[in-house]
């Protein structure tokens, strides 16, 4: 069995952990430390919440937000997905609050979008994933192609 878990986007999370932390103790002078903590823990929890996490396999996909436990993992079969994007994002084109993303299109349902940037190996292994499952993929701005 061929499966991809996704690792877990730390950078993301430490890049809005700086910059809310910076943001705060510069424009919020008026405020006492206590009060400062609080808001960068809170904006921090939020972060960290709204995480997502891939598994794919050749039985199905399934998205599970692994720091909060209380949301059930979505499990999607094969059979109910139409094709996945998977759009490459640098950041110095994008920024990195724009990050790359994979878009799992279904047939009768809204589309579902999960941040992820696969390095090559994982990439061909997500390749054959969905191409064993009869499903299409389409890679935009793809960095590992050759010059």
């Amino acid at each position: 069995m061929i499966e991809l878990k996704e690792k877990i986007p730390n950078q993301r999370f430490l890049f809005l952990f700086v910059l809310t932390t910076i943001g705060v103790f510069y424009w919020a002078n008026s405020y006492s430390f206590l009060q400062k903590a609080l808001f960068i823990l809170i904006f921090s929890t939020i972060d960290i919440l709204t995480f997502k996490q891939v598994i794919f396999n050749e039985k199905r996909i399934v998205i599970l937000y692994p720091f909060f436990k209380l949301i059930k993992p979505k499990h999607i079969d094969w059979g109910e997905i139409l094709k996945i994007i998977l759009c490459f994002r640098s950041g110095l084109t994008h920024g990195p609050m724009l990050p790359s993303y994979l878009e799992i299109q279904r047939y009768e349902q809204k589309s579902i979008k999960v941040y992820f940037h696969p390095t090559k190996e994982e990439l061909d292994l997500l390749i054959d994933i969905v191409e064993s499952a009869n499903k299409k993929i389409v890679i935009k701005n793809n960095p590992y192609l050759p010059c």
